[in-house]
């Protein structure tokens, strides 16, 4: 495969080949989405905190379903960072995770915006491309330890505020399940 641009062309075939490109991309893959995972569970712990707690001083179901529409629509567009900004400014969480959600900041944007930039002749050796797969594995492992974690914490102050957890479980399933059978195969 050749890249053209205006001031180079390189012929990354003579390099590296699909093959060994495969893992090393695929594990970068599941590294990001592992981040976008603890990016939404955060977004979800976030919401829990500053709108279920609030839950039943709205005045009727269209009210909340405005104001849970109003939060998500404002969240998704919320950089990881300001999630996390706004989750320790609750005061509701442990320390360890609020160090570890900062530590997963700096994975995350060190892996999105400059690892592979800063680490790109990497993949063109065996030794390389191992590094490179082991960093995104360690990625991995650390974003997945906080998701954990941070699951646990919302789940406790679901409890606190007065969430039927179980029934919440069940439903989330059951709308899983709805989504699954919707997907074409």
């Amino acid at each position: 495969m050749k890249i053209n641009s205006s001031t180079a062309v390189v012929n990354l075939d003579d390099r590296l080949t699909v093959e060994q490109s495969k893992e090393v991309f695929a594990n970068l893959g599941l590294a990001v989405h592992a981040s976008n995972v603890l990016e939404y569970a955060s977004l979800h712990a976030l919401f829990t905190v500053e709108m279920v707690s609030k839950m039943r001083s709205f005045s009727s179901a269209a009210a909340w379903e405005a104001a849970y529409d109003k939060f998500f629509d404002e969240g998704f567009s919320m950089p990881f960072g300001v999630i996390v900004k706004r989750i320790k400014a609750t005061s509701e969480f442990s320390s360890e995770l609020l160090d570890l959600l900062d530590t997963c900041k700096v994975v995350r944007n060190n892996l999105v915006h400059h690892f592979q930039r800063d680490h790109a002749e990497q993949i063109y050796s065996e030794e390389g491309r191992s590094t490179l797969i082991s960093s995104y594995e360690n990625a991995v492992a650390i974003f997945d330890v906080a998701n954990n974690l941070l699951e646990d914490e919302v789940r406790e102050l679901q409890v606190k505020f007065g969430v039927d957890v179980d029934k919440l479980s069940l439903r989330i399933e059951d709308e899983m399940q709805k989504l699954a059978r919707s997907v074409p195969t």
